[in-house]
């Protein structure tokens, strides 16, 4: 099962459940929190979640911005699961170990991708992206809570890495050398945008694993793992899910020559995000390539930032995880900039802009 059976006692009791009908089955996808599909007599329900809190230190505010926003998305996508009430009103519980635990609804015939199968996926994906911002356009990015301070911050993101490199093992700094001679290559280009954006609600964890498509027709459901809605800018949404729905090669692929840029899912991805979606600062429009290099090199940035720190945030299988977790997303970044004229060019096609 993989819960303590006082966490599962207080699970039960919580929500008013009956042991004899209940099972639960473990989700391997997910760096940071462990996730449980609940089956009731044997048919999927719901989705317990424990919230990591090394990660997220305010579990409670995450749980509070996931509310808020759901409640403003349903008005648009009947999709959005909601959380589930505890038999005393609240919105998770508490174990002994000061762990918090929510509930929320299971999204039925569903299923999540890891990359694009096809450009219509991709279409559906920037359509949903697009649908969310849509939606959240008139919120006050002031209102929600910030779960992790300068989560996107590539200037914060540098200084944690410089602390780690000047702190680390000499057999890691050997082994991550190469790396680093990419990282301050590409250093100045992405801090010296100078664009003026105006901050958003954001996803601010945009994977196409993050998106639900229908099981028979491949159409985009809804986005999940709401853990970091808070501000930012647009870019980053765009960017993550351009990482992995642009490409036909998955996050965390070994094999670097296969992650090349895939021109037609690059040009539907664009087509049903700037279909949908009416930009209205022109500066917006400007940092989305941006935003196609910058969050896979953010991702490499902190999966190498962990390596350098003895594997303490991201969840590891073996020793060097995050050591080839950064190479592949580095080589997405690289390949991102390398296309960065084409996927400008189909920014222009599809924008309201010249």
């Amino acid at each position: 099962m993989g819960i303590n059976p006082a966490t599962y006692k207080l699970f039960i009791n919580s929500y008013e459940l009956h042991t004899e009908d209940v099972s639960l089955q473990k989700l391997s996808q997910g760096l940071i929190n462990d996730t449980y599909i609940v089956y009731l007599n044997k048919y999927p329900t719901y989705l317990l979640q424990k919230i990591n809190r090394t990660v997220f230190k305010e579990a409670d505010s995450i749980v509070g911005n996931q509310i808020k926003v759901v409640e403003v998305l349903k008005k648009y996508n009947s999709n959005y699961p909601n959380l589930i009430k505890t038999k005393s009103g609240n919105s998770f519980v508490i174990d002994v170990d000061d762990n918090y635990w929510r509930l929320s609804e299971f999204v039925p015939n569903s299923i999540a991708h890891n990359a694009s199968k096809n450009h219509t996926m991709a279409f559906e994906a920037g359509q949903l992206l697009a649908e969310f911002h849509h939606a959240l356009k008139e919120e006050d990015p002031s209102e929600y809570q910030i779960p992790i301070e300068k989560f996107n911050d590539l200037s914060f993101r540098f200084e944690q890495f410089d602390a780690a490199h000047s702190r680390a093992k000499k057999d890691r700094l050997e082994q991550s050398r190469e790396l680093n001679v990419f990282i301050q290559t590409l250093k100045p280009l992405l801090l010296k945008h100078n664009l003026r954006l105006p901050t958003r609600v954001c996803h601010n964890d945009t994977k196409l694993n993050n998106l639900l498509f229908t099981k028979d027709t491949s159409k985009a459901i809804c986005l999940i793992d709401l853990d970091t809605v808070m501000p930012g800018y647009l870019f980053y949404d765009f960017g993550d899910l351009f990482r992995t729905a642009a490409f036909s090669a998955q996050e965390g692929e070994l094999e670097l020559d296969t992650i090349k840029l895939n021109k037609v899912y690059t040009k539907a991805l664009i087509n049903g995000f700037l279909g949908k979606l009416k930009l209205p600062e022109e500066d917006e429009l400007k940092s989305l390539a941006l935003g196609a290099v910058y969050m896979p090199f953010i991702h490499g940035l902190r999966a190498l930032t962990d390596f350098l720190s003895n594997d303490i945030y991201y969840k590891v299988n073996y020793p060097l995880e995050n050591l080839d977790r950064a190479q592949s997303l580095f080589r997405f970044a690289k390949e991102a900039y390398k296309n960065n004229a084409y996927i400008n060019k189909c920014i222009k096609e599809f924008s309201n802009f010249a």
